[in-house]
């Protein structure tokens, strides 16, 4: 009798303990014996940079942990254990979860700028050995395709492991929750050890652009847009689908474009010893979010301008990308530029000139720095810093020339540059949708009458005159807002009463003499 009892107890005992001081060494505890597993998870460290108002607030949000899907599966891969922890369920601390009689969980949330982030689960399983654990962190179904309900249908390992997420809004940016994964194996259940570490779906990139010389007068980053990122990827990670002989290839089924943007930050920032420019000038800051891209190249660059090569089409225009692969990640920034250059060209030459530019640069994401420019991957759970120093526009200009004067074997030195350059040996101003006039001056010696023409760009319409017959044709073009009117010198005095241009043979001056 005294002997059953004993037994009884020792039963018991089994199933609440967990830790390996129980009655049975754990590493002996007899498969399928009910127990309680105590696990430790960790979510990691946001990167320390300067986050957005159009990103993220605060550091932290990147490291909470608002709920945890915690999934069981056994040597064959099928299901023992899933279950939710939602937030509100969550216990006041881990001593509260170690002396709790049933499933429970506890974590730390961060605030500020604090960066730790982790927790403790307990569950009510079974013995198993050769056991795997998946976790799924920050489920928030307003921005991804996967729910609790998602979850609890998945039976077998190869199901979580081949689950194709995506964004419900295709958007670069982020609400406070940033979905995790973590797995954890091979475990026993009854003798558990190791925390179970989680990585965040996004990578996070952040841009400065800033000008790289002194002889760049002014330069302002205008807008920026992301073109390819991802909208859907797989929820477990390539690593985590590669340990399991999972193919490790991109679900690569979606790609969007981001609405174009404006800068975020604009910041007067310490040129240093890496820049030719003066400790006084600004640089423009952006950020955003990504999933992971990692395509394979066309072709294996050689270098990095090679990266953004494009074929060249038969009408000299730029056809598909020539090395990178068509769908990956690439950021397109338009700036404005005006620097001090010098112009030599029929037989005129001006030192001092001033070259006006507005530039559209391509920049192909990937970890080139490190990995060479055949990188062209964006990965999850990775922070990327890209500085863009604009030298000029130089190279640009050069191409330009040499097009339209057909010339053969001209090498595109900046693929990744293009635009349009304006090179004035006097003047050159800008003019916005206000009221505004300026009074411009002309050197007789820089004036060649046969090369006389003008230029217009607005949202309705962009070009020059066709001539027709030596006559100005200027149809669909958008220039009658603006006038051009006469400032001339009588007896070496400029009148301010600006005169409409007129024939030579009609003018007047102040007094009505011809």
């Amino acid at each position: 009798m005294l002997r059953r009892l004993y037994i009884l107890l020792l039963g018991a005992l089994l199933w609440v303990e967990c830790t390996p001081d129980a009655a049975l060494d754990p590493d002996q505890v007899p498969e399928g014996t009910p127990i309680e597993m105590v696990m430790r998870f960790g979510a990691p460290a946001g990167s320390n940079v300067v986050i957005s108002r159009q990103t993220m607030p605060e550091l932290s949000d990147e490291s909470k942990v608002w709920n945890l899907y915690i999934f069981l599966f056994d040597s064959e891969g099928n299901k023992i254990y899933g279950r939710y922890f939602d937030g509100a369920e969550a216990l006041a601390s881990e001593a509260a979860v170690t002396s709790a009689t049933s499933d429970a969980w506890y974590v730390t949330v961060p605030e500020g700028d604090e960066q730790s982030c982790g927790g403790v689960i307990k569950i009510k399983t079974i013995a198993k050995s050769d056991c795997k654990i998946f976790a799924i962190a920050n489920i928030d179904n307003q921005m991804y395709s996967f729910s609790p309900e998602t979850f609890q249908l998945i039976q077998h390992q190869d199901d979580l492991l081949n689950l194709v997420v995506k964004l419900n809004q295709q958007f670069i940016e982020r609400s406070g929750f940033f979905p995790m994964t973590g797995e954890l194996s091979p475990v026993n259940t009854a003798s558990l050890s190791g925390t179970l570490q989680l990585k965040r779906l996004d990578a996070k990139v952040r841009f400065w652009v800033r000008s790289g010389r002194n002889d760049i007068k002014s330069l302002s980053i205008e807008k920026w847009q992301v073109i390819n990122a991802s909208a859907d990827t797989y929820l477990m990670s390539r690593d985590v689908r590669q340990k399991y002989g999972v193919t490790t290839a991109d679900s690569g089924i979606d790609y969007f474009e981001s609405p174009t943007k404006n800068i975020e930050v604009e910041e007067v920032y310490a040129g240093g010893s890496t820049t030719t420019t003066d400790d006084d000038k600004t640089r423009y800051g952006f950020s955003f979010y990504l999933l992971d891209n990692a395509l394979t190249p066309k072709k294996t660059p050689g270098s990095y301008a090679d990266r953004e090569r494009q074929v060249k089409l038969d009408d000299g225009k730029n056809g598909e990308w020539e090395y990178a692969n068509d769908h990956s990640t690439y950021v397109v920034l338009t700036a404005h530029i005006e620097m001090d250059t010098n112009y030599s060209s029929d037989g005129i030459y001006a030192e001092g000139a001033t070259l006006n530019a507005t530039v559209k640069y391509i920049i192909h994401l990937g970890d080139f720095t490190n990995s060479g420019p055949a990188n062209f991957s964006t990965e999850r759970n990775t922070s990327y810093t890209y500085t863009v120093n604009i030298n000029g526009v130089n190279d640009i200009r050069v191409e330009v020339e040499s097009s339209n004067d057909e010339e053969e074997g001209v090498t595109e030195n900046s693929p990744g540059a293009s635009g349009e350059v304006t090179i004035a040996l006097q003047e050159i101003y800008h003019c916005d949708s206000h009221y505004t006039s300026h009074v411009m001056s002309f050197n007789q010696k820089y004036i060649k009458p046969e090369k006389i023409t003008w230029y217009v760009r607005t949202p309705f319409s962009e070009g020059k005159p066709v001539q027709v017959n030596g006559t100005d044709m200027t149809t669909g073009l958008d220039f009658r807002w603006v006038e051009f009117r006469l400032n001339e010198r009588w007896n070496n005095i400029y009148s301010n009463n600006r005169e409409l241009y007129k024939p030579h043979s009609l003018r007047r001056d102040a007094n009505g003499n011809a």
